[in-house]
């Protein structure tokens, strides 16, 4: 289950780089069901691998010497899916992409502070690198005391200093 494909990667690293937003195939669905579809459906498969014993803190062994866990790729390749409603029900509506972090962190236990080769957490690979806004805040949310949001990478930066930077 742990074990390395040629490339450095274990299945569940794989798991984590998928496209969570892939566009609807059924013309009378919209953009945002077709993505909580797919963010449902990538959540089985993590949630198989993890039951079959998948090491969620374990670094990639790749060329690049990233060492990434499954938290610092699902950081840097997850993506918000483009929103065009307006939700006017009263209610409060958790976007799938930061439920599926904040069960990641909270439930399955993903190492939030886990650092990769350049020292840097999945807060830092959000911030600089990701494509979701909604993954860096579920992050933020998951580090309620501040911890890993403090921690310097090796160069010096601190990921509070990168997120108000970028946005």
């Amino acid at each position: 289950m742990n074990l390395s494909d040629a490339q450095g990667w274990a299945p569940l690293h794989h798991a984590m780089r998928a496209d969570f937003a892939l566009p609807s195939t059924n013309p009378h669905q919209d953009d945002e069901y077709a993505h909580a579809e797919e963010v449902r459906r990538r959540r089985e498969v993590i949630e198989a691998l993890w039951c079959a014993g998948a090491d969620v803190g374990l670094p990639t062994l790749d060329e690049l010497d990233e060492h990434y866990t499954p938290l610092h790729i699902f950081a840097r390749n997850a993506v918000d899916v483009s929103v065009h409603q307006q939700h006017y029900d009263g209610l409060i509506h958790v976007s799938p992409l930061h439920a599926l972090t904040t069960y990641l962190v909270n439930v399955l236990k993903f190492p939030l502070g886990a650092r990769d080769a350049k020292g840097e957490t999945a807060l830092h690979v959000a911030a600089e690198k990701g494509l979701s806004g909604e993954v860096l805040l579920a992050l933020l949310d998951c580090d309620a005391k501040g911890e890993v949001r403090a921690m310097r990478n090796e160069r010096g930066c601190v990921q509070s200093v990168l997120f108000f930077i970028l946005f």
